[in-house]
């Protein structure tokens, strides 16, 4: 192999290694590989001599790129291509990297221990907002002369910020940051696992669902009611969440003495009651219109009222809050009725609403709706608070 083609092979190698890492060619700073080879080739003499031990091959690499930066006006391409989404891309997929890094090779913190995930992170988390995250750091009069320069930049950044403390994980989480959200959910299912397995001799994948989603959002009610400051110990904060799950346990005994009321997490309940003539639709409606026709009478705080309003709102379809609970959500909606007043199983629900499936798409179609009817408990739940909240501000219409 002659000079010119080790060199041209190794500016090559050099170039690509460098597109791989600053997705170069996806931001829009070079367009052809080839030609940015021959570019250099013809226009830095440095290129033509690289050099053969490696600490000076690392030197001579360095002062090569610095110059075809330099020389390509790599700081004026960032100035006007700071706010383009593939740029913003490549800057977060940078932090990213860092992070992973550093998560990788840190000692855990204290709130990895007790609050993320086993093998996840809520410490190393990019999980500020993009947009505002990116103003503060990012500017016009931000200057980078290379994509190195850059990527210390972000170390910088990194260095100053994380790994994040437990106050301000509780802050996102304070501000229903969803990354936060999900990583901590995750932990809580583990939680909920453990020691409803713990305290329950006889449960069912339900049960645990059930508990597990109430905690969920039970914890974060807590959190932004304030009952959990923001400088709560990390193993505070999992503690008062097993607290919550064994209060639901609790609860789940209770069902099983057959609670005559309606409680949102009771719905297997309304078949029995229905049934014993205890209640029927007029019943409902009546109850429904008797006392929780005005919401401003409803006191929030009080569990019990709370449960019974929701539920009586849910299933009166006449109520001037039911659409605006259920709307958007009314096929979730249907799900969740189907199994727990007509006692379908998921897999019943699936096969009436998909058809035949094989036995592998049968389960993953009803995984899929028991994981819909978790979520749209909580967002039933979240929906009522933000209604009863509104009604204070007089925005409660009907």
């Amino acid at each position: 192999m002659s000079l010119s083609t080790n060199t041209h092979y190794l500016l090559s190698e050099i170039l690509k290694k460098e597109n791989e890492r600053f997705k170069l060619d996806k931001i829009g700073f070079i367009r052809n590989l080839t030609w940015e080879i021959d570019y250099i080739l013809s226009t830095l003499p440095l290129c033509k001599i690289p050099p053969e031990d490696l600490e000076s091959f690392r030197k001579w690499k360095f002062s090569l790129l610095e110059e075809y930066y330099e020389r390509k006006r790599f700081s004026d391409f960032v100035s006007t291509h700071l706010e383009a989404p593939s740029f913003r891309k490549m800057v977060f997929d940078l932090f990213q990297i860092i992070l992973k890094y550093r998560y990788a090779h840190e000692p855990r913190t204290e709130t990895d221990r007790y609050l993320a995930p086993a093998g996840e992170t809520l410490s190393y988390l990019l999980c500020q907002e993009r947009p505002s995250f990116y103003k503060n750091y990012f500017t016009p009069s931000s200057l980078f002369n290379s994509p190195s320069r850059l990527h210390s930049y972000c170390q910088e950044i990194c260095q100053k910020i994380f790994p994040l403390s437990t106050a301000t994980v509780i802050d996102f989480l304070k501000q229903n940051n969803k990354p936060c959200w999900e990583k901590l959910c995750i932990r809580l299912k583990t939680l909920t696992e453990i020691v409803t397995k713990n305290k329950l001799q006889s449960y069912n994948d339900d049960a645990i669902q059930d508990i597990w989603t109430e905690t969920c959002f039970e914890l974060k009610k807590a959190l932004q009611q304030e009952k959990l400051q923001q400088d709560t110990p990390a193993q505070s904060v999992i503690a008062y969440a097993a607290g919550i799950v064994q209060n639901k346990i609790r609860e789940f005994f209770r069902k099983q003495k057959k609670d005559p009321y309606l409680f949102i997490e009771n719905w297997d309940q309304e078949t029995v009651v229905k049934n014993s003539g205890m209640y029927t639709n007029t019943a409902m409606e009546n109850s429904a219109r008797k006392d929780f026709l005005n919401l401003q009478e409803i006191d929030q705080n009080n569990e019990y009222e709370f449960q019974m309003a929701l539920s009586c709102i849910l299933y009166d379809q006449t109520h001037p809050q039911h659409r605006e609970l259920t709307e958007g959500m009314e096929d979730k909606i249907n799900t969740l009725l189907a199994h727990y007043l007509k006692n379908q199983s998921y897999e019943e629900i699936a096969k009436e609403k998909y058809g035949i499936l094989s036995d592998k798409d049968l389960q993953k179609r009803a995984n899929k709706l028991r994981q819909d009817v978790s979520r749209v408990k909580i967002k039933i739940k979240e929906r009522f608070q933000e209604i009863l909240s509104s009604k204070k501000k007089g925005k409660i219409s009907g």
